[in-house]
């Protein structure tokens, strides 16, 4: 009996065509190990691209053509292809934590009522939030992936804030509006931790015919990770391990 054909798992070769523009587009840092990165494809368009630990790629490369590795590592970067994108790769919510520290560009510093509204709406508009997102978003030229980042104690925060986690979400900014890319599942866990109901949702302001294109092209955005599982490690309020990026599994 014979199971169905997977594509191998390969390291991303030093010479990827990819690589280059994925790293200047979100500011990866040089020691950022992207020797341990993956993809699930010799030829042809890469759909994901893996993160795996050191431990791990010692194992992978003792490997042979023997045995077949059905699953390893954690999806940190997928192909979206969209219209006027500066990159088609975007970050991935489940990968996040792992890739934030040697991230430099199209992060974004919010408030909690930011939070709040990204949250409660499904593409508010960029204009609806506070001063300090606004700047941030506008001085991000090109549309695509990017990062919002709450800090309970950081210089966006108020000392009447009731969030005290840090949040992460991996966000889309288009042309004149924004949205979180989580699952709906990953939402809802969200906004019970932040006491907003999970079936309370605000409609965000009519569409002007300014948006009107965008309306008809919002089908181009990538979809949410509908099956991603979030990183609860700082929701819970625990410190990430010492070397964690050399801890993983098969």
């Amino acid at each position: 009996m014979k199971g169905f054909k997977e594509d191998p798992f390969v390291f991303l070769k030093e010479d990827d065509q990819h690589w280059p523009l994925i790293k200047e587009f979100y500011g990866i840092d040089e020691s950022f190990p992207n020797n341990q990165l993956m993809v699930r494809s010799v030829g042809g368009k890469k759909r994901n691209i893996y993160l795996v630990s050191k431990a791990v790629k010692d194992v992978m490369e003792m490997i042979d053509d023997n045995h077949k590795v059905v699953n390893t590592g954690m999806k940190v970067i997928a192909r979206a292809d969209a219209d006027n994108v500066g990159c088609n790769f975007r970050l991935m919510q489940e990968g996040i934590e792992a890739l934030l520290p040697f991230i430099n560009k199209r992060k974004v510093f919010i408030t909690q009522k930011d939070v709040l509204i990204l949250l409660t709406q499904d593409r508010p508009f960029c204009t609806e939030f506070s001063n300090g997102t606004r700047e941030q978003l506008n001085n991000i030229e090109e549309q695509g992936c990017i990062v919002y980042i709450y800090e309970p104690n950081g210089s966006y925060s108020n000392p009447e804030d009731t969030i005290g986690c840090r949040l992460v979400f991996c966000g889309w900014k288009a042309r004149v509006s924004t949205r979180v890319q989580i699952s709906k599942f990953d939402k809802a866990h969200y906004q019970v931790l932040c006491g907003v109901p999970p079936d309370e949702k605000h409609k965000g302001k009519k569409r002007t015919l300014e948006t009107e294109q965008e309306c008809k092209n919002v089908m181009t955005e990538p979809d949410d990770d509908e099956q991603q599982a979030g990183f609860v490690g700082d929701i819970l309020n625990l410190e990430a391990p010492e070397g964690s990026l050399d801890v993983g599994f098969i």
